[in-house]
């Protein structure tokens, strides 16, 4: 699991691999994320992988549609 904060767009990004897809919830690197994210008022994004690296593709996209914007 990778947790990114974006300041400038008030956001926590969490990535989670496909192994961990059944786990993460419980996970404490996660509910401390979030606690801390909700504490700062910040949005939570969750991404959870499938079976390719889900990083690449989502940003990918997402810079598609909002240049400069991820």
């Amino acid at each position: 699991m990778t947790v990114k904060n974006n300041h400038a767009a008030r956001r926590c990004d969490i990535w989670v691999a496909h192994g961990e897809r059944e786990t993460y919830a419980q996970s404490p690197e996660y509910r401390e994320a979030v606690r801390r994210a909700r504490a700062q008022g910040y949005r939570v994004c969750v991404f959870v992988g499938g079976e390719a690296p889900l990083l690449p593709g989502v940003a990918a996209l997402l810079d598609r549609q909002q240049p400069g914007f991820f």
